[in-house]
């Protein structure tokens, strides 16, 4: 018995020890907009070697681009009618679609290319993961 308490009991702590909300995990929600739009600015001058005027303007683009689509303007899509859904899907679009614009024009020919080629890449990156917690989640294939 004693021993059935003790495994218990360190089952527990284990269990309880990997739920816990660790600060490393908190994909950046205490940044603020100006040092989420460093970061990824200091991400591309590494990816792609930027120059101080490219950086600049780097910057200046993330830093619009987060304040506008910042998690403090987002709101959930429930409740919402389908002629919202689709405003909302379309604006958010038709943002990204000037966003890719902007940083044509910043970048030359082939840091575009590369940069092109990294997001195309990450996603893939992000979809694997995506199925693979997809898979565990859903049990046992039957």
């Amino acid at each position: 018995m004693k021993q059935v308490l003790i495994i218990c009991m360190v089952l527990l702590g284990l269990t309880t020890y990997a739920q816990r909300n660790r600060p490393d995990c908190n994909n950046g929600s205490d940044l603020t907009t100006e040092q989420i739009a460093e970061l990824k600015t200091k991400q591309m001058t590494l990816m792609l070697d930027l120059s101080e005027e490219q950086q600049k303007k780097m910057k200046k683009l993330h830093l619009e681009n987060t304040n506008m689509t910042g998690k403090n303007n987002r709101s959930r899509g429930k409740g919402l009618s389908a002629t919202e859904k689709y405003d909302k899907k379309t604006q958010n679009l038709d943002s990204k679609i000037a966003f890719k614009k902007n940083v044509k024009s910043i970048l030359t020919k082939e840091q575009y290319e590369k940069w092109g080629k990294e997001r195309i890449e990450n996603r893939k990156n992000d979809k694997g993961r995506n199925d693979n917690r997809n898979r565990r989640n859903r049990g046992p294939a039957k």
